[in-house]
């Protein structure tokens, strides 16, 4: 069952006029459900969900992904960290095996990243019908994204 967060999540209006803000912490709030899931096993008792985060590129994931297993690793199968989950891996295994990135206007750096993400793991989107996706250049932004 695949069950997907998307950026609109975040409470705009708590932010007020502090758009840097809320810019800033907007991919936060798509992401933050991945570390409950994660940590509290949701992955391990149910291996047939798969978690999806749309519209907060992938940027982000990698240091994500290293911070977690340092981690889980640094505190001898996160049984500290989780004592009731019962992780049997490290996080990145379950990124892995259940997580997928919706990477919207991706960017050259995201791309040159995806093999630290999981090039399995990233689903690619135009945004469409939105102003700010690339849609109706969706072929010209690809063309000049992808080429170093």
């Amino acid at each position: 069952m695949p069950v997907l967060t998307h950026s609109g999540a975040a409470p705009r209006q708590e932010y007020g006029d502090h758009l840097g803000i809320f810019v800033s912490e907007v991919t936060w709030w798509p992401a933050r459900p991945l570390w409950f899931l994660l940590w509290s096993g949701v992955f391990e008792r149910h291996p047939g969900l798969r978690f999806g985060i749309a519209e907060s590129g992938c940027w982000w994931l990698p240091n994500l992904l290293w911070f977690m297993d340092r981690l889980y690793l640094g505190a001898h199968g996160g049984k500290k960290l989780s004592p009731f989950a019962g992780l049997k891996r490290p996080p990145h295994e379950y990124l892995d095996r259940y997580v997928f990135v919706c990477a919207t206007n991706t960017k050259r750096r995201e791309l040159a990243q995806r093999y630290e993400i999981g090039v399995g793991n990233i689903l690619w989107g135009s945004d469409f019908p939105h102003p700010e996706g690339t849609w109706p250049r969706t072929r010209e932004w690809l063309a000049t994204t992808s080429h170093t």
